[in-house]
């Protein structure tokens, strides 16, 4: 099944609302049967994504572009870090 964040199965809710990313190739898939249970109970999802390095960085950003325009509203996405910057480590460029 791919990595876990340690101490999500002791959080209420985290699995039964929660895609995970691995293994990867059944990712596409996840977020289709998603949508499809989203747009089918008319809710608009909001995102929150753990990890903010280049993965969770670039899965916040496909996120919002692409239930925003699924959704046709402005979709809510929270990256989440433990630390306080994104992308920690990254030359300065990457962020301008």
């Amino acid at each position: 099944m791919g990595s876990k964040t340690r101490g999500t199965g002791q959080t209420p809710g985290v699995w039964d609302h929660s895609l995970t990313t691995r293994p990867i190739n059944d990712l596409i898939g996840k977020i289709q049967k998603k949508e499809s249970e989203l747009l089918n109970s008319g809710t608009t999802p909001e995102v929150v994504v753990c990890g903010a390095g280049a993965a969770g960085t670039e899965l916040a950003f496909a996120f919002k572009q692409r239930w925003s325009d699924l959704f046709k509203k402005d979709v809510k996405v929270t990256l989440v870090a433990n630390d306080d910057t994104i992308l920690k480590g990254v030359h300065e460029s990457v962020l301008v």
